[in-house]
């Protein structure tokens, strides 16, 4: 049985169609000969966003001086250099020196990229880890826009994927964190699944669960997928899918097993060393009504940008459902919140963690107007600016 059954037919799971033009599937058959003017849109938008975190980095540097090291390995940058240099420990609560924890709270994809990267380039690891999510994260903006182009019109694509962009919680895409890596691969996943490629979206899925824990809901977006299929016309093979994407997760679990000899090692450490707690959203609400009752320069930006990131969950959530997209679409976006909301005191609504759940963009975008959207553009393109120097030069973290 062919893995892909008809090229030109999308999986409309759940009986939702969009609207499918002739003039559109024209579009899309014109070949070429250079890069498309939406792409080469997309690279300016991307750059000049690049060139906003850079400059941010800059200002934070000359206020705050420290060591270069200090800049190039702030927050969850540490973490994720010090298991490409040193692997994973054997001690699931063995705190590293100066450190509440240790490197088991980090999956291990990103690392095992930048290792590899780094390898070529003489050992340096550093500098590996801001190449490879220098065009990673130029690689996500365009199969985004590729994904969201087999669901709305291009036009709207563009508009959605633009927002993205200046997106505040896109500042860790220019640190070595393992965003750019996670959200790559859950945009091609779903982007195969939408293609009814279940074996190219299960092994790309794979990739994306062993690069970040709340990329767990693919695995949910495949298998519904899956089951539709198989309800409709029994193509077994989309089993595939959900199969081969939850190993990416599970590998990692068996391989915490044979070092630690725990396979929930992953889930004990961060209850213990990093004081996990199920709070259900509760912590979220508490802590941005307190922070809005007592300003304080410390906590309070921090408190306003998970504000922020709650009202543009719930307004993306809101109009992507009024899309009625496909339902492995709107699964993936609603189980990366549920996961955000599970643990709200440490994860909660804060921007790099709306950004996970990025078809929610294109549901604003089908809300804004061209003023509204230049005006969104812009307002986001400042906060990208701003929310880059408290992360770099404060103790707001990312």
């Amino acid at each position: 049985m062919n893995e892909r059954r008809n090229p030109d037919t999308d999986l409309r799971s759940g009986g939702t169609e969009f609207a499918a033009t002739s003039a559109v599937a024209a579009q899309r058959a014109v070949a070429h000969r250079g890069p498309p003017f939406w792409f080469l849109r997309l690279l300016i938008a991307y750059l000049v966003s690049r060139v906003l975190v850079a400059g941010a980095v800059a200002i934070a540097i000359y206020l705050v001086p420290k060591s270069v090291e200090y800049y190039f390995e702030r927050w969850d940058s540490f973490w994720y250099l010090r298991v490409t240099e040193y692997g994973y420990p054997v001690e699931i609560y063995e705190a590293v020196p100066g450190y509440r924890g240790n490197e088991i709270a980090f999956f291990p994809a990103f690392p095992m990229l930048v290792r590899a990267v780094a390898w070529p380039l003489g050992g340096r690891e550093v500098l590996a880890a801001y190449l490879v999510n220098f065009v990673l994260g130029f690689a996500l903006l365009v199969i985004m826009r590729l994904l969201f182009a087999r669901l709305v019109e291009e036009r709207m694509a563009d508009r959605a994927v633009l927002l993205f962009t200046f997106f505040p919680g896109t500042a860790v895409f220019s640190l070595p964190y393992a965003e750019p890596l996670a959200l790559t691969a859950a945009a091609l996943c779903l982007y195969f699944l939408m293609s009814q490629r279940w074996v190219l979206a299960g092994l790309i899925g794979a990739v994306a669960t062993a690069s970040k824990p709340n990329m767990l809901p693919l695995v949910l977006a495949c298998a519904a997928a899956a089951i539709f299929v198989i309800w409709q016309r029994k193509d077994w093979l989309a089993l595939a899918a959900p199969t081969l994407s939850s190993c990416g997760i599970l590998t990692f679990f068996a391989y915490l097993q044979w070092q630690t000899g725990d396979f929930l090692a992953w889930f004990h450490h961060e209850d213990v060393m990093w004081n996990t707690e199920r709070d259900f959203g509760l912590h979220l609400a508490g802590e941005i009504m307190a922070g809005l009752t007592s300003l304080d320069f410390d906590t309070t930006p921090g408190v306003l940008l998970k504000l922020g990131g709650a009202i543009v969950a719930i307004v993306g959530l809101a109009t992507l459902i009024r899309l009625r997209p496909p339902p492995a679409v709107l699964l993936f976006c609603m189980g990366v919140l549920a996961m955000a909301l599970l643990n709200s005191g440490d994860i909660g609504t804060r921007p790099r963690f709306v950004a996970a759940a990025f078809p929610l963009f294109l549901g604003v975008a089908t809300v804004l107007g061209p003023r509204l959207l230049r005006t969104a553009v812009a307002v986001s393109a400042f906060l990208l600016f701003a929310t880059t120097g408290l992360y770099m030069g404060g103790t707001t973290v990312p």
